[in-house]
């Protein structure tokens, strides 16, 4: 086996994940039908990671065409609708890290966000993307490594406000998703609970 990390499933009374160098002992004589072997962990990172993650979805996406609605052939109707406030779904969540050692989350676009957008904390710690997204070429945050990706390569020369935020021990972070121009796109937000 090749000396690369790879995130290695140990379950040992938790369901766990760790980035880890595998390397395994072999026993000078052994046996198809069975033997013992050894396997030893080199762990880079000394957290662990729950096996399964916790995912969110922020909306950036607004409606344009809402307000005061003139567009009936026969004047104004009764009763009067005002429309709503342009939100079409949640652009914010809540989340919630059950480990003993913070967590980091990363985020990636799902579609388009003509003028970027902010990635807002409820502590006021704040990411801002001043560029064009597309969605042939997401945008991947990591607040972990602090480091954007665009189709696997590092790109984060557009990230024009780099206030990397955490999910506390034991606790939640409020985040909100805000496009800087009108936008279809989403935001999915993925994090593990971690444990030192």
């Amino acid at each position: 086996m090749q000396d690369t990390v790879q995130p290695v499933r140990v379950v040992d009374g938790d369901d766990m994940t760790a980035l880890a160098v595998v390397s395994f002992d072999w026993p000078r004589t052994w046996n198809v039908s069975g033997g013992k072997f050894s396997a030893t962990l080199h762990c880079t990172d000394p957290r662990r990671y729950s096996f399964q993650s916790h995912e969110w979805y922020l909306s950036g996406s607004y409606d344009v065409g809402s307000g005061f609605d003139y567009s009936s052939p026969e004047g104004v109707d009764y009763p009067i609708s005002y429309g709503d406030d342009g939100v079409t779904a949640s652009n914010s969540a809540t989340l919630t890290n059950e480990g003993n050692s913070v967590a980091y989350p990363t985020f990636t676009t799902i579609g388009d966000f003509p003028g970027g957008f902010r990635l807002q904390a409820a502590d006021g710690s704040i990411l801002e993307w001043s560029d064009r997204v597309s969605s042939a070429a997401p945008v991947m945050i990591d607040t972990f490594n602090h480091r954007c990706m665009i189709l696997g390569t590092e790109y984060s020369t557009p990230l024009s406000r780099r206030e990397w935020f955490t999910v506390p021990k034991f606790g939640s972070l409020g985040v909100s998703l805000v496009p800087l121009q009108l936008s279809t796109g989403m935001m999915r937000v993925i994090m593990h609970d971690t444990y030192m």
